[in-house]
């Protein structure tokens, strides 16, 4: 009967296999537990109006907080999201380990799932939207969890309640998301 050996490396190989493995598995179930388990967007409370300030309204009946100012702290700024990002930091830390990210990417090295922790929202215009606009979707029509592609644009709120519009613009031969974002003060 042949013996069949195993040589170190290919041990090395199974354990960081697992571990990636493990990792992935940690963050769907964190993220599953997070979310409410349905396709449909949940809406954040919406509590004041804003409507002397000229910016972006609600629909009838319903009013929109917007706080900050519309200049942007960081415009257009260029990013490398590997696989979460702290948007409260000055200026914003894409490789931070551990801590209190707002943005998390994950689903493997090219993974094309992002989870916004304190609210994600999808915009669909044709342009940009200003501050006042994101607030809005944020407030209408906020997921955990959103699917991306090149050119993809998402709000996001952060834990310290800035507001956040990040563009997706490609992703690297590395799995890595070459991002433009521009982040307004809370």
């Amino acid at each position: 009967m042949a013996e069949r050996r195993f040589h170190g490396w290919q041990a090395i190989a199974a354990i960081v296999g697992s571990l990636a493995t493990l990792v992935t598995a940690v963050v769907a179930a964190a993220a599953f537990l997070r979310d409410d388990g349905t396709d449909q967007p949940t809406a954040r409370p919406i509590t004041a109006s804003s409507g002397a300030t000229g910016r972006a309204s609600a629909p009838a009946g319903e009013s929109v907080a917007v706080s900050g100012p519309e200049q942007p702290l960081h415009d257009k700024l260029r990013l490398r999201l590997s696989s979460q990002i702290e948007f409260d930091t000055d200026p914003p830390n894409s490789n931070r380990s551990g801590g209190d990210p707002d943005v998390y990417r994950f689903g493997g090295a090219f993974g094309k799932d992002i989870n916004g922790f304190y609210g994600a929202a999808r915009w669909t215009g044709t342009t940009d939207p200003t501050r006042a606009q994101c607030d809005l979707e944020l407030a209408q029509a906020t997921r955990n969890n959103i699917a991306i592609d090149v050119g993809t644009r998402l709000c996001f709120r952060t834990s310290g309640d800035r507001t956040v519009l990040v563009r997706f613009l490609k992703q690297t031969a590395e799995g890595d998301w070459q991002i433009e974002a521009t982040v307004w003060p809370a």
